[in-house]
């Protein structure tokens, strides 16, 4: 399992018992994970998918405080397509930008090693749409339901988002 971070921030891999779903309200836990209602039912389906499913808490280096999550979905049985997904809570000002540097070192870290990358969001879910696509994210396919994308390293850095932070490996 990858452990990426900066000056600023840190994935570190979700242990068992770590609370993600209480820090949403339900509505914003099922904009991120549509078929999962709790903490338990989170720890299940990471047990039962954990074959292709790996997640990740972001936290902040200056107090070790948890800020936001992410997942990743091997789609291909290769394992060279992934999707990710994830959301932030205390959504201050501070926090929203770490919020992009945790993306940015979470798609750049997949992407270096040599996977596809992915991702979707709900319709309705404005917020996530304007934050993929301000990272470079491309909308390639729109559903009833979801709109889907994709990302490369050309797209991602040359993205406003990552031009702002400079992050590197």
């Amino acid at each position: 399992m990858l452990i990426f971070s900066d000056s600023l921030i840190e994935w570190k891999p979700y242990c068992k018992g770590q609370v993600l779903c209480e820090n949403f309200n339900i509505e914003e836990w099922h904009k991120i994970v549509t078929d999962v209602d709790s903490d338990r039912d989170w720890q299940q389906f990471l047990s039962d998918y954990s074959h292709i499913v790996k997640c990740h808490i972001l936290f902040r280096k200056i107090d070790d405080t948890p800020i936001a999550f992410a997942y990743t979905i091997k789609e291909d049985d290769k394992g060279k397509v992934v999707s990710f997904h994830g959301g932030g809570w205390d959504k201050s000002i501070a926090n929203t930008l770490l919020f992009y540097r945790g993306m940015i070192l979470l798609v750049e870290a997949l992407l270096n090693d040599g996977l596809k990358v992915r991702t979707a969001c709900l319709k309705g879910n404005t917020i996530a749409y304007r934050f993929i696509k301000s990272a470079g994210f491309v909308n390639h396919l729109n559903t009833d339901t979801f709109h889907y994308f994709w990302i490369n390293k050309k797209r991602l850095y040359n993205s406003k988002i990552y031009k702002r932070f400079n992050v590197c490996c």
